[in-house]
């Protein structure tokens, strides 16, 4: 294997999970980690905006990955296509 191209879903066990894709690329020897993620808002805002989970777990798993000083490639991409896709509810 060559690249990996990961993301992780939202929730209370989002970060763990990240920390455990990063670990066991390190382990399989890719060559490149590509990884989705999001800027802290709490640090764009100069900390005026907290509590984005979503924001700042994304980014703590970044910050993990870059300490681990691995090959990698950070994408925002603040929502996909799919999610377009989804029924809007009036209510």
């Amino acid at each position: 294997m060559r690249q990996v191209y990961a993301y992780t879903p939202d929730g209370p066990n989002e970060i763990q999970q990240g920390k455990n894709i990063a670990d066991a690329f390190v382990a399989s020897g890719a060559k490149l980690l590509i990884w989705s993620t999001l800027p802290s808002i709490k640090a764009a805002t100069e900390g005026k905006i907290t509590g984005v989970t979503i924001f700042e777990q994304k980014y703590e798993i970044e910050l993990y990955i870059k300490k681990l000083g691995i090959n990698a490639v950070f994408i925002r991409i603040g929502e996909f296509f799919e999610s377009g896709l989804l029924p809007i509810s009036s209510g």
